[in-house]
């Protein structure tokens, strides 16, 4: 009888091992699942924001060629849809022959904002050489 009951008791202590060490390999493939989607969410996101990096250049380069075309003393603001992004474009006029562009793009949940100074030669509109001054982003 005392021979049943150890077996028994040994039987009772392997079953609670095996469910201990069942629910520590479960919170540590809980903890792997959540670190793997964090990665991948985080991945998302920074190709995102290397998209909207870009749309923000293209929004740089639109309002240099506003400056060349128009070469004028007004402060002007312009949105694009570009793709699945949008830029939204100000330049602003601080000093005679020089120029200030924002440029934000977005895409998606993610939005970069980049700044230049652009020097013209001030000869009219559509003959201004702009040059690239400091780049900036913010």
């Amino acid at each position: 009888m005392e021979r049943y009951a150890m077996h028994r008791t040994t039987r009772a202590q392997a079953l609670i091992v095996v469910l201990i060490l069942m629910f520590i390999a479960g919170l540590i493939g809980l903890g792997l699942s959540r670190m793997w989607g964090s990665d991948s969410s985080t991945r998302v996101l920074d190709e995102d924001s290397v998209v909207a990096f870009y749309v923000a250049e293209a929004g740089l380069e639109r309002g240099k060629a506003y400056i060349w075309v128009y070469n004028t003393t007004t402060s002007w603001t312009g949105y694009t849809a570009v793709g699945l992004g949008n830029h939204s474009v100000t330049i602003t006029n601080p000093s005679v022959y020089r120029f200030s562009i924002n440029s934000t793009g977005r895409y998606h949940n993610a939005q970069r904002t980049l700044h230049v100074n652009v020097t013209t030669s001030g000869a009219g509109p559509g003959t201004a050489a702009v040059d690239a001054g400091s780049w900036r982003e913010d």
